[in-house]
């Protein structure tokens, strides 16, 4: 079959999806769970030697679009994709879709981006699902929302440890610092403190650690009380060890000149 050497080939598809209406308008309710049944095995045939492929993907959700299936299977299958490529974010956008048809409570979902974290720290896709559920889950208790974002920060900087050079934890981490910006400004200073105490940590052991330059000088930009002459010396400490990001590091330059004067 032509999909089974070529998944991308999306007129496929659509021929597929007009044939498979058609023969539901023509079939018994019993004849249509079946066909669709059949669907959905061969997709997942497909998805083991394509598991990247945004068509196969989308037909999939487009067979749930256009019968009822088990969601909470959907899960499972999504579980076992993540653990052959667990930052394939197709997979990740489908999980969303089928969550949310299953009725998956944050909660839950908030435990499969745990296992994948501590399987893999460096797991962007799991970080960047946490950053979608935590305020999902608190949305209606501010308080909560925040002791939760202080157990973030005890997580992340375990995992900025085991790598200080990965990018993902970093990122949620300033996705973390932005919430309680927005959330919880009473503990802002506090937890700006406690971060710039946690870089200086780091660096005492890995003083060429650019994340942890980097993460330094926004904190300390973000607080406005900061040595000026220590701060540029970081940021061009970090175009020494960052060129390729040079202009971006004479940007915040710019800005602590200005806050200086």
């Amino acid at each position: 079959m032509l999909l089974s050497v070529n998944a991308d080939c999306y007129t496929i598809w659509g021929y597929r999806r007009e044939i498979l209406l058609s023969l539901k308008s023509q079939k018994a309710p019993e004849e249509i769970k079946d066909l669709f049944a059949a669907e959905l095995k061969f997709l997942e045939g497909i998805l083991q030697h394509w598991p990247k492929s945004y068509w196969v993907w989308f037909q999939r959700q487009w067979v749930a679009e256009h019968h009822e299936i088990d969601f909470a299977h959907e899960l499972v299958l999504c579980s076992l994709m993540h653990k052959a490529d667990s930052r394939n974010f197709h997979c990740w956008n489908y999980r969303r879709f089928a969550a949310a048809k299953a009725k998956a409570t944050a909660e839950s979902e908030l435990a499969i981006t745990m296992s994948l974290i501590e399987n893999d720290p460096s797991n962007y896709s799991a970080w960047h699902y946490r950053s979608i559920l935590l305020p999902r889950k608190f949305s209606d208790a501010p308080d909560e929302l925040s002791a939760a974002i202080s157990e973030e920060f005890d997580l992340i900087k375990q995992a900025i440890w085991t790598d200080p050079s990965d990018q993902s934890a970093w990122l949620y981490h300033h996705w973390l610092v932005g919430v309680r910006k927005r959330t919880d400004k009473a503990q802002l200073m506090e937890t700006i403190e406690q971060e710039l105490g946690s870089c200086d940590e780091l660096l005492a052991e890995e003083p060429n650690s650019r994340w942890a330059i980097l993460t330094k000088a926004l904190l300390n930009l973000e607080k406005g009380d900061f040595d000026s002459d220590a701060l540029s010396s970081d940021l061009k400490k970090l175009q020494e060890l960052d060129p390729l990001h040079k202009n971006y590091y004479e940007s915040l330059l710019h800005r602590v000149n200005h806050t200086a004067v």
